[in-house]
């Protein structure tokens, strides 16, 4: 059985308000969570293969939601990797911290999606694929 592992970013959600502070997204001024649309369409393509899927994200708190939906949907096992404050993290030391997680679950397949709703950097996936070589 096929050990598979996919990576969710939590972003504001597509009709929340956002507001600027010091050239900074306000994320306490954000109510409404969800998960990266690309993410969500690669939990999807994980979920139709089967096998066992362990869903990791990195962040605060509140991203624990987005976990327990991906466990509603079918996902195995959860892994959540606290970080209160995202912006202390460039993306280096982010994939950095992601390829350790994938290395943990033993996962052959990695999916992450193409680029994150909020930064559209799209360094995560090629940056956690170089490190896992």
């Amino acid at each position: 059985m096929a050990t598979l592992a996919v990576l969710l970013k939590q972003v504001p959600d597509t009709n929340a308000k956002i507001v600027l502070s010091d050239g900074r997204v306000d994320e306490a001024g954000i109510k409404k969570w969800s998960i990266s649309l690309e993410d969500e369409y690669d939990l999807e393509a994980a979920l139709s293969l089967g096998g066992l899927i362990t869903v990791i994200t990195c962040g605060p708190d509140r991203s624990k939601k987005m976990l327990t939906d991906a466990a509603a949907v079918g996902a195995s096992d959860l892994l959540h990797i606290s970080v209160d404050d995202l912006s202390t993290l460039d993306s280096i030391r982010l994939s950095n911290i992601l390829a350790a997680a994938v290395k943990k679950t033993g996962a052959s397949v990695v999916f992450c999606g193409k680029q994150a709703a909020d930064t559209n950097a799209g360094s995560t996936g090629p940056n956690v694929a170089t490190l896992l070589g």
